[in-house]
């Protein structure tokens, strides 16, 4: 089948899906408020199921304030019916077991719906920025790049959109900038020079085809794209600063794209980078040794819960995701389709450094080295800390006991000793004099003491002896009587 016989095929099943949910919708809300479902029904039916194509084929041959007006009511109805959607399935479902006061339930339902679509349409005003870090033994040195996906510039996109997109990557500084498809919607008629201030970007760019690039004829994605600096990767590949870089078109054929990137001679001695809109080559991207392959497409779902809807048919809707040694990258979108509105989801921008592995390991490496030595210097420190209270507590009891006069203990000399020896190993010899100096002392004193109570046990063993002799002395001794 031809991509545009299967564009077609699925534009046909698009519309009966939305003709589906739009039914289910407008038929509760009929229900809930009590009007009858007559003509007035089906005629709004009809109009919601193609409301979103009547204003992208308003918007294909004009291009004034009315109409874009209409197309960013008609876009708005795209994501409110879905929410609507939601909120009328849980209704049903818990309708089922409890029952539940209408006047209430209509208040609950637009009023959680209203707050829900405002919050979405307030999300899509900024940019979040999300950076990874790739490490590989081929890169020779460091890369910065950021990848724009799905930027979907078309009915819903202010005019400074683009430009304040521009602003926001160079002030990222990268080294090259990637867009992986989706820049165009396609679906509506653009004024001359509406994409000129991609000019203004910094870094050598690099655009492959998305899905939406391909709802035009490619010679006008050429013309509207003719005085931008992008270099349009079609099934090709070159080499920028030793890196292989691979752009592939965008098809939903798994078979069309792993035959495109066969034919493709993968250069396993550089670092090779693939872009491709969607994520579900990356089984064929992994098979053919790309180390890193960065895509879009899924929006992240855009709005909860479609990310879960996505994911069986595209595989991995957002973030980073291996198989092997391959890496995938999955934006959720600098821009957004059809609804302006996010929920569950970002705007993003994508920041990717690329490291050379072996300078890695090497910071890596030292850097673990100085935090070792770290260690090891604070625990020399606690235990010379440990080593200086103990000789110093020493020191003030030793001090303490000649200062009052008292014998100082062999054991305190031994400990001081200890202390001393304890101070060497450590290398920490400048308090190693006075140690000295206060052994010296204390064990002079020590010997001192040892003589001063020797020959106090003399004087006191002499002192005995000249008593009992004066005793014996004084017993010979008869007392003299006084004559009367």
């Amino acid at each position: 089948m031809k991509s545009n016989e299967r564009l077609g095929v699925k534009l046909f099943l698009f519309l009966v899906v939305f003709s589906a949910l739009n039914y289910y919708v407008i038929y509760k809300l009929f229900t809930l408020f009590n009007y009858p479902t007559g003509s007035t029904f089906y005629e709004i039916w009809l109009l919601c199921s193609i409301s979103y194509f009547v204003g992208a084929a308003l918007l294909r041959e004009f291009n004034n304030w009315l109409v874009k007006a209409l197309s960013i009511l008609f876009s708005a109805w795209l994501g409110i019916s879905f929410l609507f959607l939601w909120v009328f399935l849980i209704y049903d479902l818990v309708h089922l077991f409890v029952p539940l006061d209408y006047f209430w339930m209509r208040i609950l339902i637009i009023g959680v719906v209203l707050v829900t679509a405002a919050y979405s349409v307030y999300n899509i005003a900024s940019f979040s920025i999300r950076t990874i870090r790739v490490e590989s033994e081929r890169l020779k040195k460091h890369f910065r790049i950021v990848q724009i996906s799905d930027l979907h510039i078309g009915s819903t996109h202010k005019k400074t959109f683009l430009p304040h997109t521009v602003d926001r990557v160079n002030a990222l500084n990268p080294d090259f900038v990637v867009f992986t498809g989706d820049l165009i919607d396609g679906l509506h008629k653009y004024r001359k020079g509406e994409f000129d201030s991609l000019k203004g970007l910094n870094a050598p760019t690099f655009f492959v085809l998305g899905n939406h690039e391909q709802f035009i004829d490619i010679d006008e994605v050429y013309e509207l794209l003719a005085n931008t600096d992008l270099k349009i990767m079609r099934n090709r590949f070159l080499i920028y600063e030793g890196i292989q870089i691979i752009g592939i078109d965008d098809t939903d054929s798994k078979d069309e794209f792993k035959n495109k990137l066969d034919k493709i001679a993968v250069d396993h001695n550089r670092f090779s980078l693939l872009l491709y809109h969607r994520p579900n080559g990356f089984k064929a991207a992994s098979d053919a040794g790309i180390d890193l392959m960065l895509s879009g497409h899924t929006h992240g779902g855009q709005i909860f819960p479609l990310n879960l809807i996505l994911s069986l048919f595209d595989g991995p809707v957002r973030g980073i995701h291996k198989k092997k040694e391959t890496l995938l990258y999955v934006s959720t979108g600098a821009g957004w389709w059809g609804a302006p509105m996010r929920l569950g989801s970002r705007n993003e921008l994508v920041v990717i450094d690329l490291i050379p592995k072996k300078i890695e390991d090497r910071i890596e490496k030292t850097e673990n080295y100085e935090l070792q030595k770290k260690k090891e210097s604070v625990e020399e420190i606690n235990t010379t800390l440990n080593d200086i209270l103990r000789v110093e507590n020493r020191r003030a009891k030793i001090k303490k006991a000649i200062f009052v006069n008292k014998s100082v203990d062999d054991a305190e000399i031994v400990s001081l000793r200890r202390g001393k020896r304890a101070l060497k190993q450590s290398k920490h010899e400048h308090i190693l004099f006075s140690v000295d100096r206060l052994i010296e002392d204390t064990e002079m004193k020590s010997k001192l003491n040892k003589k001063q109570n020797k020959g106090k046990r003399i004087i006191k063993r002499k002192h005995k002896k000249n008593i009992k002799q004066n005793m014996k002395r004084n017993k010979n001794i008869k007392p003299v009587r006084k004559k009367q």
